[in-house]
């Protein structure tokens, strides 16, 4: 059939990038957010030169820096460049997903089912959409690039242990989904490959497979952990990770939040009606066939590298950030399709018409791709709204102010847009040589001018509302 050839290389590879387009086109015109100018802002200093500092660093790894640095160095201040270059890595992500998948034993036309569906996750969004998180995208490319490697050496291309290795580090060193080559080894060797009889040689010469894909990790704990920064400091080793594991699980799956139905956001109860049926129905599929996929001995090899990817993310305490779900997403999509093949032999066993049974597979499968679709497209509204919002703020500013005083605190009547975006767009590198005179100490909010005018706030600080029409207007206190 046409539908399984389409999930077959060579015809996967652009069903995949097609859908990608499709799900993530929208977020193309997104302009610079939040951390963003910080990042380039970094670039343009040259931060490169000192990415592998040791005293004293953050917890920004090496090949991150460099990644957003060389980001700058292709494409400047061109927003659509950064997005096209991370839409690129993204497709890139997908198909070495597909040959993960082959390694897990699932046929060609299952495995490409897990590469579509990966491309339009909707979980992961904020590591595509938004520039600052992309790290996690490419170390996860980085991470299944080193596994793809691997899996080749095994079958016989001996060269191919360097390059593995090689890329195991620089993914470990980008951000934390690199450490998965560790645990994406230990699957294969434990529960993809057909196990031969242990014997000490054998153990031994596992060891000497792992060591170093172990080093690679060992670089990242030890970068982390001799990093000065925040995040040491809302980490907690507990049973707090297994409801921070049940909260990512949670949103890949189940996205729809029941409250809405009650008080739809934006009224049309009946379309709302529909549209939580839909994702309800979407839900309780990719639950069935994540439960069906653990009568496969080969899940418990994924659950181990969506686990090991997972862990310094699970042990944080503040709210959960997407974008660490990038790589979890794309395995657990992998889990579907295994499960997915269970039930579609199962069906087969119990002799259920060939017919029914591919229209059945191929409605479920077109409208979980309809469903995630237009959810990922969705989620690129806060970023567009963000970085016009933010451009709008700071040309009105600027506008008013060319230079701000030393210190300057900035109060925003009501809540118009994030913190972030509000602060670092002063940053951008392009203001001019005075940049730092540009960033205001802090952006506050104020739920009006009166109730700030009781706070009395400490000079030097300006205040800005946003009117209706979207144009910011500078305020005074009466």
């Amino acid at each position: 059939m046409l539908a399984s050839q389409l999930l077959k290389p060579p015809l996967l590879f652009p069903v995949v990038a097609g859908v990608a387009l499709l799900a993530y086109g929208s977020g193309l015109g997104i302009g610079f957010v939040s951390d963003d100018h910080y990042w380039l802002l970094s670039a343009v200093q040259g931060a490169w030169r000192h990415a592998f500092d040791l005293n004293p660093h953050t917890s920004a790894l090496p090949f991150e820096t460099l990644l957003h640095s060389l980001k700058y160095g292709l494409f400047g201040f061109n927003a659509l460049g950064f997005h096209l270059f991370d839409l690129a890595g993204h497709v890139l992500a997908c198909l070495l997903l597909f040959q993960v998948a082959r390694a897990v034993g699932l046929s060609s036309a299952w495995a490409g089912a897990a590469a579509v569906l990966s491309a339009v996750a909707v979980a992961p969004s904020q590591a595509v959409y938004w520039t600052s998180a992309d790290e996690h995208l490419w170390a996860t490319v980085g991470a299944l690039g080193a596994l793809v490697m691997y899996i080749k050496f095994r079958s016989g291309h001996p060269l191919l242990l360097l390059g593995a290795a090689l890329l195991a580090v620089a993914a470990a060193l980008t951000k934390v989904e690199g450490i998965a080559a560790l645990f994406g080894v230990l699957a294969y060797e434990l529960t993809w490959r057909r196990p031969a009889p242990w014997t000490q040689k054998s153990a031994g010469l596992l060891m000497l497979r792992l060591m170093p894909f172990a080093a690679a990790a060992a670089l990242f704990f030890g970068w982390e952990l001799t990093a000065h920064d925040r995040l040491r400091s809302v980490s907690h080793l507990g049973l707090n990770m297994l409801g921070r594991a049940a909260e990512i699980l949670q949103s890949i799956v189940w996205r729809f939040n029941a409250a809405d139905i009650v008080h739809p956001p934006y009224g049309h109860r009946s379309l709302h009606w529909f549209a939580a049926l839909a994702a309800a129905a979407v839900g309780f599929l990719l639950v069935v066939c994540i439960i069906a996929a653990f009568t496969r001995l080969s899940t418990l090899g994924l659950c181990l590298i969506w686990v090991g990817a997972l862990l310094p993310a699970l042990s944080l305490t503040d709210a959960l950030q997407s974008r660490y779900t990038y790589l979890p997403t794309l395995i657990t999509f992998v889990a579907v399709a295994s499960g997915g093949a269970t039930l579609w032999g199962w069906l087969r066993a119990r002799r259920v018409p060939d017919t029914p049974r591919r229209l059945v597979a191929t409605a479920a499968f077109i409208t979980i791709l309809a469903v995630s679709v237009a959810e990922t497209a969705q989620a690129s509204s806060d970023y567009r709204i963000a970085a016009s919002e933010a451009t709008a703020f700071s040309s009105a500013v600027l506008a008013d102010h060319p230079v701000l005083a030393h210190d300057t605190t900035i109060f925003l009547i009501g809540r118009p847009l994030d913190i972030g975006s509000a602060r670092w767009v002063f940053a951008d590198p392009r203001l001019g040589a005075a940049v730092y005179n540009n960033v205001p100490k802090k952006i506050e909010y104020a739920p009006s001018v009166q109730a700030l005018a009781s706070q009395r706030p400490a000079q030097p600080f300006l205040i800005y509302e946003r009117e209706q029409t979207g144009k910011y207007v500078e305020r005074f206190l009466p």
